[in-house]
């Protein structure tokens, strides 16, 4: 009978301790966890660590292979670690690699760190078709999607031309069609210099001989009847955010070396969210698109290109419910117009939409 009584109390020591064991190793492994964060601090994000007990598992990217030792040195240094694996992979070189010619496919290859560099660039040379063969992986690069978009912009209003980035540089080569066109990229390349560094800018750029003509840019523009470029703008102003002004240069390239002699083909449509008046809300839609014009006139359009239009609050694209949705009612659309028969329709259709209002 006695024996019943010792295998409970073994039962319940033997609980006790394995709670106890538990409850130990938690704390301890808790603590490893904290230390091994705080020692790894510099590697974060990219580096991510797992705790088993006391064995240590990095995992995540780092730029090169002297990083990667340094990592799981520092981890080997840690009070407590018993063990140190390695999951860690070494990032490749940020290098990339694009072409245009003469209205043909602008085509971009390369390894980046960040794919929506992608969309950034297809969006940058808008109307012209793309074709991305962009993959990631690459070391950290800043700001890379839009280094991206600034180079391929630039190139997109030439001729022809190429552009290579990498960790070092930033070189664009070409033929612009004009020396104002070859003068204005140089002078917006120049201006984005916060946005280029640390990398060095080069540029090499000529310009066309006379006799050559920007004939197969503005056939490839042609095939577009409609061109279209949207400003959206902060609650109540009418200043224009620099990310939006090198697309409206790229309008006003478009008409003065494919349309110089059409008239109003560049329309410009203002409008707001229904915050406040509807008187408020109409002169604020108007103050934007009188902004928009004087940008395109001060960048080289004449006046006989632009019929501009305030909407004000009428003419929403989104429901005002929400802060985000209403940012795209707070907007100017400027659209180029290349096919006479559906400008002169686009006309009529304004007025009679006016003159019903």
């Amino acid at each position: 009978m006695r024996l019943i009584p010792l295998a409970i109390l073994s039962a319940l020591l033997g609980v006790t301790y394995w709670i106890g064991a538990t409850i130990f190793t938690a704390k301890i492994e808790q603590d490893i966890t904290d230390r091994t964060n705080s020692a790894i601090a510099a590697y974060k994000p990219a580096v991510e660590l797992e705790v088993d007990g006391r064995d240590v598992t990095l995992k995540g990217h780092v730029s090169d292979e002297s990083s990667r030792k340094a990592a799981l040195s520092t981890v080997d240094e840690v009070y407590g670690v018993r063990a140190t694996r390695d999951s860690l992979s070494v990032m490749g070189p940020y290098k990339v690699h694009a072409k245009y010619e003469n209205g043909q496919q602008f085509v971009i290859n390369g390894t980046v760190d960040d794919l929506q560099a992608n969309k950034d660039f297809e969006k940058s040379i808008a109307p012209l078709e793309a074709v991305s063969n962009l993959t990631a992986g690459a070391r950290p690069l800043i700001n890379s999607p839009a280094k991206i978009a600034l180079a391929a912009g630039a190139v997109s209003r030439m001729n022809n031309g190429q552009l290579w980035i990498d960790e070092e540089q930033l070189r664009i080569t070409g033929e612009a069609p004009n020396a104002s066109t070859k003068a204005q990229i140089e002078q917006h390349l120049q201006s984005q210099h916060a946005l280029i560094d640390p990398l060095k800018l080069t540029t090499e750029i000529q310009v066309a001989a006379a006799a050559v003509t920007t004939t197969a840019y503005c056939q490839n523009i042609a095939t577009h009847s409609e061109v279209n470029e949207m400003v959206l703008f902060d609650i109540d102003t009418a200043y224009i955010k620099d990310m939006y002004k090198e697309p409206l240069v790229k309008l006003i390239d478009m008409v003065k070396e494919c349309a110089p002699d059409t008239e109003g083909n560049i329309i410009v449509e203002a409008h707001a969210d229904q915050d406040g008046s509807e008187d408020y809300n109409y002169l604020l839609s108007q103050s934007r698109a009188d902004e928009v014009t004087k940008f395109l006139l001060l960048n080289g359009l004449e006046a006989k290109h632009i019929a501009s239009f305030a909407y004000g609050e009428t003419r929403p694209v989104a429901s005002n419910e929400s802060h985000a949705d209403k940012a795209f009612n707070r907007r100017v659309e400027v659209r180029f117009l290349n096919d006479a028969v559906k400008l002169d329709t686009l006309n009529q259709t304004i007025i009679s939409t006016q003159s019903s209002e």
